[in-house]
């Protein structure tokens, strides 16, 4: 079982990295981390295998403080996005030398490698040089390591940021049987909601060093607890600020009581078609709870509407502007 009580973590510059970071992975849990580039997850994962070191709170593995403890005796096994290899050499030094610095046998050392370079797809190119790879097979390297030795903890840094698009979502389509077969408590950090949720039931959403939001994916879809998980992970939905005036906040014709005293709050709604409703034409996306109105989406295309909308005011939620937090509101 892996715990973080109270973890912090500061630049050098003074910003926080972390910030009070508490949780917990039971032994055969697997968890995934998400949040934008910047939120804290590869911070994270960091400390916990031990190459940063937190100014605040404790970290214990299996019931064993390992707060100070050097990465190399912890039972941990980390794979990063694109850290950890000798370009210089080839691809079977690669991956022998976590298990020489174990003290593997030699024999043993290179039955294991030629494993795991096939059972990863790419045994043929054994012993070229890394640095003539190109980023899928590093990836597929990288991953071949989970089949050389086991650890208490398996760490995976957002791996599979080096691809983009259809590639991306191909070799993890391929991948995850694989990792999930290999891996038993892990903490998965990754930028795609679509990877944190197919990897693992449990996602803890991280913005600014802080684990903001937490729960499954039908939490995340209908009952997200801050605004900046919703807008992550909800594609479909529309995001409006508005002012708070003597605890009112006027949304399409309707007064919207809040019960926190804020200055302003962010709806999140969807529309629905409505005759009564404004004209309205442009291009969005077509979700499972409504339509949201924007130009493009990620530089593509998308199909254009038009036609008469109004909010759907049972979908409605709201958020403090300040803080992403939920707020209660009543009509």
């Amino acid at each position: 079982m892996l715990r973080l009580d109270g973890v912090s973590q500061q630049y050098l510059y003074g910003a926080e990295a972390l910030k009070d970071i508490c949780f917990g992975v039971e032994t055969g849990e697997r968890i995934s981390l998400l949040g934008a580039s910047g939120a804290g997850k590869t911070t994270l994962i960091k400390t916990v295998c031990g190459i940063i070191s937190p100014e605040k709170g404790s970290i214990s593995l299996d019931g064993r403080d390992i707060t100070a403890l050097p990465p190399k005796f912890r039972s941990v096994r980390a794979i990063y996005d694109r850290e950890g290899f000798f370009n210089r050499r080839s691809v079977a030094y690669n991956l022998e030398y976590p298990l020489k610095i174990r003290k593997y046998p030699k024999k043993e050392r290179k039955i294991k490698v030629l494993q795991a370079a096939d059972e990863f797809g790419f045994a043929a190119l054994t012993d070229d040089f890394l640095f003539r790879q190109d980023d899928e097979t590093k990836l597929r390297i990288a991953l071949s390591r989970l089949d050389l030795y086991a650890a208490s903890l398996t760490l995976l840094d957002n791996p599979f940021s080096v691809l983009t698009g259809e590639k991306r979502r191909e070799l993890f389509a391929e991948m995850l049987p694989k990792i999930c077969a290999r891996v038993s408590t892990a903490l998965f950090a990754t930028d795609s909601a679509e990877e944190a949720f197919s990897f693992s039931d449990e996602v803890l959403f991280l913005q600014d060093g802080k684990i903001v939001d937490s729960g499954d994916l039908t939490h995340f879809l209908t009952d997200p607890d801050n605004l900046y998980s919703d807008k992550y992970v909800n594609a479909d939905r529309n995001f409006s600020e508005v002012e708070v005036s003597d605890g009112i906040a006027e949304f399409f014709g309707r007064n919207i009581r809040i019960f926190d005293a804020v200055p302003s709050v962010t709806v999140s709604f969807v529309f629905k078609r409505d005759e009564s409703g404004e004209a309205m034409n442009g291009y969005g996306i077509f979700g499972e709870f409504g339509i949201r109105f924007f130009r493009t989406e990620g530089g593509a295309v998308l199909p254009e509407v038009s036609g008469r909308f109004l909010p759907d005011f049972e979908s409605v939620r709201i958020f403090n502007s300040a803080d992403g937090k939920r707020l209660t509101f009543g009509y």
